[in-house]
Protein backbone atom coordinates (compact mmCIF):
# COMPACT_ATOMS: atom_id res chain seq x y z
CA UNK A 1 0.00 0.00 0.00
CA UNK A 2 2.85 1.91 0.88
CA UNK A 3 4.92 1.47 -2.30
CA UNK A 4 1.61 2.02 -4.32
CA UNK A 5 0.93 5.64 -2.54
CA UNK A 6 4.64 6.58 -3.27
CA UNK A 7 4.30 5.88 -6.74
CA UNK A 8 0.66 8.07 -7.10
CA UNK A 9 2.61 10.96 -5.67
CA UNK A 10 6.03 10.54 -8.02
CA UNK A 11 3.49 10.64 -10.67
CA UNK A 12 1.43 13.66 -9.47
CA UNK A 13 4.88 15.34 -8.95
CA UNK A 14 6.11 14.93 -12.86
CA UNK A 15 2.32 15.64 -13.73
CA UNK A 16 2.98 18.99 -11.36
CA UNK A 17 6.63 19.31 -12.91
CA UNK A 18 5.26 19.04 -16.90
CA UNK A 19 2.79 22.18 -16.13
CA UNK A 20 5.71 24.07 -14.24
CA UNK A 21 7.61 23.83 -17.81
CA UNK A 22 4.97 24.26 -19.73
CA UNK A 23 4.59 28.36 -18.21
CA UNK A 24 8.35 28.49 -18.42
CA UNK A 25 10.10 30.00 -21.91
CA UNK A 26 9.29 27.15 -24.19
CA UNK A 27 6.55 25.22 -24.19
CA UNK A 28 6.54 21.47 -25.64
CA UNK A 29 4.59 21.05 -28.85
CA UNK A 30 4.97 17.43 -29.04
CA UNK A 31 1.71 16.31 -27.23
CA UNK A 32 -0.92 13.19 -28.06
CA UNK A 33 -4.18 12.42 -26.28
CA UNK A 34 -5.52 9.14 -26.87
CA UNK A 35 -8.97 7.55 -25.10
CA UNK A 36 -7.66 4.01 -23.72
CA UNK A 37 -11.04 1.54 -23.68
CA UNK A 38 -10.65 -1.66 -21.82
CA UNK A 39 -12.49 -4.63 -22.61
CA UNK A 40 -15.10 -5.57 -19.85
CA UNK A 41 -14.38 -7.85 -17.26
CA UNK A 42 -16.22 -10.70 -15.60
CA UNK A 43 -17.22 -9.23 -11.94
CA UNK A 44 -19.82 -6.49 -11.40
CA UNK A 45 -17.50 -3.34 -10.70
CA UNK A 46 -15.38 -4.16 -14.21
CA UNK A 47 -18.55 -5.98 -16.48
CA UNK A 48 -19.44 -3.11 -18.26
CA UNK A 49 -15.38 -1.71 -19.38
CA UNK A 50 -13.38 0.93 -18.46
CA UNK A 51 -11.62 3.91 -20.01
CA UNK A 52 -9.29 6.45 -19.79
CA UNK A 53 -7.22 9.71 -21.18
CA UNK A 54 -3.51 8.86 -22.17
CA UNK A 55 -1.33 12.34 -22.40
CA UNK A 56 2.06 11.70 -24.04
CA UNK A 57 5.09 14.48 -24.11
CA UNK A 58 7.73 11.89 -25.62
CA UNK A 59 10.70 14.90 -25.53
CA UNK A 60 10.38 15.13 -21.95
CA UNK A 61 9.61 11.40 -21.13
CA UNK A 62 5.93 11.69 -19.81
CA UNK A 63 3.37 9.07 -20.36
CA UNK A 64 0.43 9.07 -18.22
CA UNK A 65 -3.41 7.40 -17.73
CA UNK A 66 -5.88 10.01 -16.46
CA UNK A 67 -8.89 7.85 -14.92
CA UNK A 68 -12.06 8.43 -13.12
CA UNK A 69 -13.27 6.33 -10.83
CA UNK A 70 -13.83 4.77 -6.84
CA UNK A 71 -10.74 4.06 -4.62
CA UNK A 72 -10.53 -0.08 -5.09
CA UNK A 73 -10.97 -0.60 -1.80
CA UNK A 74 -14.07 -2.60 0.00
CA UNK A 75 -14.57 1.33 1.73
CA UNK A 76 -15.04 2.58 -1.29
CA UNK A 77 -17.51 -0.16 -2.24
CA UNK A 78 -19.47 0.54 0.88
CA UNK A 79 -19.86 4.49 0.57
CA UNK A 80 -21.07 3.94 -3.10
CA UNK A 81 -23.98 1.72 -2.12
CA UNK A 82 -24.80 3.89 0.31
CA UNK A 83 -24.80 6.75 -2.47
CA UNK A 84 -22.03 8.86 -0.64
CA UNK A 85 -18.72 7.27 -2.44
CA UNK A 86 -17.18 9.90 -4.29
CA UNK A 87 -15.17 9.48 -7.20
CA UNK A 88 -12.13 11.36 -8.45
CA UNK A 89 -9.69 11.51 -11.10
CA UNK A 90 -6.28 9.88 -10.93
CA UNK A 91 -2.99 9.31 -12.52
CA UNK A 92 -0.81 6.74 -12.84
CA UNK A 93 2.10 5.99 -15.25
CA UNK A 94 0.68 4.50 -18.71
CA UNK A 95 3.38 1.64 -18.28
CA UNK A 96 1.64 0.24 -14.71
CA UNK A 97 -1.80 1.00 -16.24
CA UNK A 98 -1.19 -1.63 -19.43
CA UNK A 99 0.59 -3.96 -17.05
CA UNK A 100 -2.41 -4.16 -14.47
CA UNK A 101 -4.38 -5.07 -17.19
CA UNK A 102 -2.15 -7.15 -19.20
CA UNK A 103 -2.18 -9.43 -15.23
CA UNK A 104 -5.74 -9.70 -15.61
CA UNK A 105 -5.87 -10.35 -19.25
CA UNK A 106 -8.42 -7.54 -20.26
CA UNK A 107 -7.87 -6.15 -23.96
CA UNK A 108 -6.96 -2.89 -24.24
CA UNK A 109 -7.51 -0.65 -26.99
CA UNK A 110 -6.19 3.11 -28.10
CA UNK A 111 -7.92 5.56 -30.46
CA UNK A 112 -6.31 8.90 -31.40
CA UNK A 113 -7.76 11.92 -29.97
CA UNK A 114 -8.03 14.75 -32.93
CA UNK A 115 -7.28 17.78 -30.21
CA UNK A 116 -5.30 20.96 -31.29
CA UNK A 117 -2.07 21.63 -29.51
CA UNK A 118 -4.22 24.55 -27.39
CA UNK A 119 -7.01 21.63 -26.22
CA UNK A 120 -4.31 19.17 -25.35
CA UNK A 121 -2.31 21.56 -23.35
CA UNK A 122 -5.51 22.74 -21.93
CA UNK A 123 -6.84 19.04 -21.20
CA UNK A 124 -3.51 17.98 -19.32
CA UNK A 125 -3.66 21.29 -17.18
CA UNK A 126 -7.85 20.24 -16.15
CA UNK A 127 -6.64 16.94 -15.78
CA UNK A 128 -3.70 18.52 -12.87
CA UNK A 129 -5.99 20.48 -11.68
CA UNK A 130 -8.77 17.43 -10.94
CA UNK A 131 -6.11 15.09 -9.45
CA UNK A 132 -4.83 17.86 -6.72
CA UNK A 133 -8.80 19.07 -6.16
CA UNK A 134 -9.91 16.17 -3.19
CA UNK A 135 -13.31 14.25 -4.35
CA UNK A 136 -16.11 16.47 -3.96
CA UNK A 137 -18.02 14.25 -6.97
CA UNK A 138 -20.54 11.92 -5.86
CA UNK A 139 -19.52 8.39 -7.96
CA UNK A 140 -23.11 7.59 -10.04
CA UNK A 141 -22.82 4.17 -12.06
CA UNK A 142 -25.88 6.01 -14.69
CA UNK A 143 -24.23 9.69 -14.82
CA UNK A 144 -20.84 9.69 -13.26
CA UNK A 145 -18.73 6.90 -14.57
CA UNK A 146 -15.60 6.54 -16.37
CA UNK A 147 -16.54 7.21 -19.47
CA UNK A 148 -19.14 10.06 -18.89
CA UNK A 149 -15.90 11.98 -16.95
CA UNK A 150 -13.62 11.68 -20.16
CA UNK A 151 -16.57 13.09 -21.89
CA UNK A 152 -16.83 15.82 -19.51
CA UNK A 153 -12.97 16.47 -19.47
CA UNK A 154 -12.83 16.67 -23.25
CA UNK A 155 -15.67 19.33 -23.42
CA UNK A 156 -14.69 21.06 -20.62
CA UNK A 157 -11.51 22.59 -22.88
CA UNK A 158 -13.23 23.19 -26.04
CA UNK A 159 -12.83 26.46 -27.15
CA UNK A 160 -16.18 27.67 -29.25
CA UNK A 161 -16.44 24.25 -30.01
CA UNK A 162 -18.85 21.20 -29.42
CA UNK A 163 -19.19 17.52 -30.13
CA UNK A 164 -21.63 16.88 -32.78
CA UNK A 165 -22.83 13.29 -33.06
CA UNK A 166 -24.21 11.44 -35.55
CA UNK A 167 -25.01 7.56 -36.43
CA UNK A 168 -25.81 6.55 -32.81
CA UNK A 169 -26.72 3.37 -31.81
CA UNK A 170 -30.55 3.33 -31.13
CA UNK A 171 -29.95 2.02 -27.52
CA UNK A 172 -28.75 5.94 -26.98
CA UNK A 173 -32.07 7.04 -27.47
CA UNK A 174 -34.02 4.54 -25.13
CA UNK A 175 -34.18 4.05 -21.20
CA UNK A 176 -31.73 3.44 -18.52
CA UNK A 177 -33.00 -0.29 -18.49
CA UNK A 178 -32.93 -0.39 -21.99
CA UNK A 179 -29.36 0.55 -21.55
CA UNK A 180 -28.06 -1.77 -19.17
CA UNK A 181 -30.21 -4.66 -20.88
CA UNK A 182 -27.67 -3.85 -24.36
CA UNK A 183 -23.84 -3.50 -22.45
CA UNK A 184 -25.00 -6.10 -20.13
CA UNK A 185 -25.40 -8.51 -23.26
CA UNK A 186 -22.95 -11.34 -22.14
CA UNK A 187 -23.48 -11.07 -18.80
CA UNK A 188 -26.64 -12.03 -17.85
CA UNK A 189 -26.60 -12.33 -14.27
CA UNK A 190 -24.82 -8.84 -13.75
CA UNK A 191 -27.63 -7.73 -15.70
CA UNK A 192 -30.16 -9.54 -13.27
CA UNK A 193 -28.20 -7.65 -10.31
CA UNK A 194 -28.63 -3.99 -11.72
CA UNK A 195 -32.04 -4.45 -12.61
CA UNK A 196 -32.53 -6.17 -9.57
CA UNK A 197 -31.86 -2.54 -7.59
CA UNK A 198 -32.64 -0.34 -10.79
CA UNK A 199 -36.04 1.18 -9.47
CA UNK A 200 -38.37 4.26 -11.16
CA UNK A 201 -35.74 5.84 -12.55
CA UNK A 202 -34.68 2.96 -14.77
CA UNK A 203 -37.54 4.20 -17.60
CA UNK A 204 -36.41 7.49 -17.88
CA UNK A 205 -34.19 8.60 -20.62
CA UNK A 206 -31.93 11.14 -19.36
CA UNK A 207 -29.08 12.23 -21.52
CA UNK A 208 -26.68 11.08 -24.04
CA UNK A 209 -23.44 11.14 -21.88
CA UNK A 210 -25.17 9.64 -19.38
CA UNK A 211 -25.83 6.48 -21.34
CA UNK A 212 -21.88 6.75 -23.27
CA UNK A 213 -20.59 3.33 -21.33
CA UNK A 214 -16.92 2.68 -22.38
CA UNK A 215 -17.97 0.56 -25.56
CA UNK A 216 -20.70 2.77 -26.80
CA UNK A 217 -18.52 6.11 -26.56
CA UNK A 218 -15.97 4.34 -28.60
CA UNK A 219 -18.71 3.87 -31.02
CA UNK A 220 -19.95 7.27 -30.61
CA UNK A 221 -16.98 9.33 -30.98
CA UNK A 222 -16.08 7.31 -34.15
CA UNK A 223 -18.22 8.79 -35.82
CA UNK A 224 -18.83 12.15 -33.95
CA UNK A 225 -16.84 15.65 -35.08
CA UNK A 226 -15.67 19.11 -33.50
CA UNK A 227 -17.41 21.52 -34.72
CA UNK A 228 -16.95 25.36 -34.31
CA UNK A 229 -19.23 28.37 -34.52
CA UNK A 230 -18.04 28.66 -38.11
CA UNK A 231 -19.50 25.11 -38.93
CA UNK A 232 -15.81 23.88 -39.53
CA UNK A 233 -15.64 20.13 -38.49
CA UNK A 234 -13.07 17.63 -38.30
CA UNK A 235 -13.25 13.71 -36.59
CA UNK A 236 -13.29 13.69 -32.87
CA UNK A 237 -10.49 10.52 -33.55
CA UNK A 238 -7.84 10.47 -36.42
CA UNK A 239 -6.42 7.35 -37.51
CA UNK A 240 -6.75 3.67 -36.81
CA UNK A 241 -6.86 2.32 -33.18
CA UNK A 242 -4.00 0.68 -31.52
CA UNK A 243 -4.18 -2.86 -29.79
CA UNK A 244 -1.86 -1.96 -26.20
CA UNK A 245 -3.07 -5.00 -24.45
CA UNK A 246 -4.16 -8.73 -26.63
CA UNK A 247 -6.95 -10.26 -24.14
CA UNK A 248 -10.10 -11.35 -23.43
CA UNK A 249 -12.39 -8.91 -25.03
CA UNK A 250 -15.24 -9.80 -22.11
CA UNK A 251 -17.72 -11.59 -25.04
CA UNK A 252 -17.22 -15.02 -22.71
CA UNK A 253 -20.55 -16.27 -22.09
CA UNK A 254 -21.88 -18.55 -19.67
CA UNK A 255 -24.39 -21.51 -20.01
CA UNK A 256 -25.84 -21.10 -16.35
CA UNK A 257 -27.78 -17.90 -16.89
CA UNK A 258 -30.50 -16.47 -14.26
CA UNK A 259 -32.95 -18.39 -16.38
CA UNK A 260 -31.61 -21.74 -16.47
CA UNK A 261 -30.65 -21.38 -12.88
CA UNK A 262 -33.81 -20.04 -11.37
CA UNK A 263 -36.21 -22.76 -13.83
CA UNK A 264 -34.26 -25.58 -11.99
CA UNK A 265 -34.85 -24.00 -8.50
CA UNK A 266 -38.28 -24.07 -9.15
CA UNK A 267 -38.86 -27.49 -10.63
CA UNK A 268 -37.29 -28.93 -8.10
CA UNK A 269 -39.04 -27.21 -5.55
CA UNK A 270 -42.16 -28.06 -7.01
CA UNK A 271 -41.42 -31.89 -7.03
CA UNK A 272 -40.22 -31.68 -3.30
CA UNK A 273 -43.43 -30.04 -2.74
CA UNK A 274 -45.64 -31.99 -4.70
CA UNK A 275 -43.77 -35.30 -3.01
CA UNK A 276 -44.57 -33.51 0.57
CA UNK A 277 -48.31 -33.51 0.39
CA UNK A 278 -48.98 -36.69 -1.30
CA UNK A 279 -46.95 -38.55 1.51
CA UNK A 280 -47.86 -36.17 3.94
CA UNK A 281 -44.19 -36.37 5.50
CA UNK A 282 -43.61 -32.19 5.64
CA UNK A 283 -40.02 -32.38 7.18
CA UNK A 284 -38.31 -31.83 3.82
CA UNK A 285 -40.82 -28.95 2.80
CA UNK A 286 -40.58 -27.58 5.96
CA UNK A 287 -36.55 -27.20 4.97
CA UNK A 288 -36.97 -25.60 1.65
CA UNK A 289 -39.99 -23.90 3.27
CA UNK A 290 -36.93 -22.12 5.58
CA UNK A 291 -34.13 -21.48 3.20
CA UNK A 292 -36.36 -19.83 0.95
CA UNK A 293 -37.95 -17.87 3.95
CA UNK A 294 -34.53 -16.50 4.95
CA UNK A 295 -33.01 -16.14 1.68
CA UNK A 296 -36.27 -13.76 0.68
CA UNK A 297 -35.78 -12.10 4.27
CA UNK A 298 -32.05 -11.28 3.26
CA UNK A 299 -32.96 -10.50 -0.05
CA UNK A 300 -35.71 -8.17 1.15
CA UNK A 301 -33.48 -6.01 3.75
CA UNK A 302 -30.70 -5.32 0.72
CA UNK A 303 -33.57 -4.14 -1.45
CA UNK A 304 -35.31 -2.11 1.46
CA UNK A 305 -32.11 -0.65 2.44
CA UNK A 306 -31.39 -0.11 -1.26
CA UNK A 307 -34.56 1.87 -2.16
CA UNK A 308 -35.52 3.43 1.28
CA UNK A 309 -31.76 4.55 3.30
CA UNK A 310 -29.49 4.62 -0.11
CA UNK A 311 -28.63 7.53 -1.70
CA UNK A 312 -27.79 5.49 -4.47
CA UNK A 313 -29.39 7.39 -7.61
CA UNK A 314 -31.33 4.96 -10.00
CA UNK A 315 -32.47 2.97 -6.96
CA UNK A 316 -35.96 4.59 -5.58
CA UNK A 317 -39.22 3.75 -6.50
CA UNK A 318 -38.60 -0.07 -6.92
CA UNK A 319 -41.35 -2.40 -6.83
CA UNK A 320 -39.57 -5.62 -6.21
CA UNK A 321 -39.84 -4.14 -2.56
CA UNK A 322 -43.27 -5.51 -3.04
CA UNK A 323 -42.65 -9.46 -3.03
CA UNK A 324 -38.93 -9.24 -1.62
CA UNK A 325 -38.91 -7.73 2.36
CA UNK A 326 -38.62 -9.14 5.55
CA UNK A 327 -42.71 -8.49 6.32
CA UNK A 328 -43.25 -12.62 5.72
CA UNK A 329 -40.39 -13.35 7.91
CA UNK A 330 -41.95 -10.94 10.83
CA UNK A 331 -45.21 -12.32 10.28
CA UNK A 332 -43.83 -16.14 10.44
CA UNK A 333 -41.96 -15.09 13.36
CA UNK A 334 -44.47 -13.51 15.98
CA UNK A 335 -47.69 -15.40 14.38
CA UNK A 336 -46.54 -18.94 13.10
CA UNK A 337 -48.62 -20.44 15.93
CA UNK A 338 -51.65 -18.41 15.33
CA UNK A 339 -54.63 -20.31 14.41
CA UNK A 340 -55.25 -17.38 11.68
CA UNK A 341 -51.66 -17.50 10.19
CA UNK A 342 -52.86 -19.85 7.05
CA UNK A 343 -55.37 -17.06 5.86
CA UNK A 344 -51.69 -14.80 5.70
CA UNK A 345 -50.16 -16.94 4.00
CA UNK A 346 -52.95 -17.49 1.54
CA UNK A 347 -53.07 -14.04 0.97
CA UNK A 348 -49.68 -13.93 0.54
CA UNK A 349 -49.77 -16.32 -2.18
CA UNK A 350 -52.59 -14.24 -4.19
CA UNK A 351 -50.11 -11.31 -3.69
CA UNK A 352 -47.52 -13.57 -5.71
CA UNK A 353 -49.87 -14.39 -8.61
CA UNK A 354 -50.81 -10.96 -8.53
CA UNK A 355 -46.98 -9.65 -9.01
CA UNK A 356 -46.31 -12.63 -11.68
CA UNK A 357 -49.30 -11.61 -13.55
CA UNK A 358 -48.55 -8.21 -13.78
CA UNK A 359 -44.82 -9.15 -15.54
CA UNK A 360 -45.36 -8.31 -18.99
CA UNK A 361 -47.16 -5.25 -18.14
CA UNK A 362 -44.69 -3.56 -15.78
CA UNK A 363 -41.25 -2.47 -17.32
CA UNK A 364 -39.61 -3.04 -13.77
CA UNK A 365 -40.50 -6.59 -13.49
CA UNK A 366 -38.85 -9.32 -15.42
CA UNK A 367 -38.71 -13.54 -16.35
CA UNK A 368 -36.29 -14.44 -14.41
CA UNK A 369 -37.48 -12.31 -11.20
CA UNK A 370 -41.04 -13.83 -12.08
CA UNK A 371 -39.43 -17.64 -11.79
CA UNK A 372 -38.08 -16.12 -8.56
CA UNK A 373 -41.69 -15.53 -7.06
CA UNK A 374 -43.25 -18.42 -8.65
CA UNK A 375 -40.64 -20.78 -6.38
CA UNK A 376 -42.07 -18.68 -3.37
CA UNK A 377 -45.29 -18.82 -4.51
CA UNK A 378 -45.17 -22.64 -4.52
CA UNK A 379 -43.96 -22.58 -0.86
CA UNK A 380 -46.81 -20.82 -0.04
CA UNK A 381 -49.03 -22.88 -1.52
CA UNK A 382 -48.01 -26.20 0.25
CA UNK A 383 -47.56 -24.32 3.87
CA UNK A 384 -51.13 -23.37 3.00
CA UNK A 385 -52.56 -26.69 2.50
CA UNK A 386 -50.51 -28.12 5.58
CA UNK A 387 -51.35 -26.16 7.71
CA UNK A 388 -55.31 -26.55 6.19
CA UNK A 389 -54.69 -30.30 6.62
CA UNK A 390 -53.39 -29.86 10.71
CA UNK A 391 -56.31 -28.11 11.16
CA UNK A 392 -58.26 -30.73 9.61
CA UNK A 393 -57.16 -32.49 12.13
CA UNK A 394 -57.20 -30.80 14.87
CA UNK A 395 -60.80 -30.30 14.20
CA UNK A 396 -61.64 -34.07 13.52
CA UNK A 397 -60.45 -35.19 17.24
Amino acid sequence: MITRTFQKLLVVLASLLFNMVCHAAKLPTDLHTQLLYVAPGYSVYTAHGHCALRMQCPSLHLDYCFTYGLDDNSQSYLKFLSGKGLGNYSVVYTKDYLDDYKKHNRKVLAYNLNLNLSEQRNLWAFLDNEISTPPYRRYDYLRSNCSSMCVYAVESILDNEHIEYSNLPTVLNGTYREYIRHISIHKPWIFFIWTTVLGADGEEKGTLEDKLSPSLLVQAWRDASFIDTTGAFRPVFVGSSQLLVKGDDGSRETFLTPCLVFSVLLLLILTLCIVSIKTRHYGLAKAVESVILVSQTVAGLFLCYMTFISKLPGTSGNLYVLAFNPLPAVIWLLFRRKEWYGRCVFLYAVFLIILITATPFVPQFDFEHALLESSMLIVCVEAFLRLSNKRQLILAK
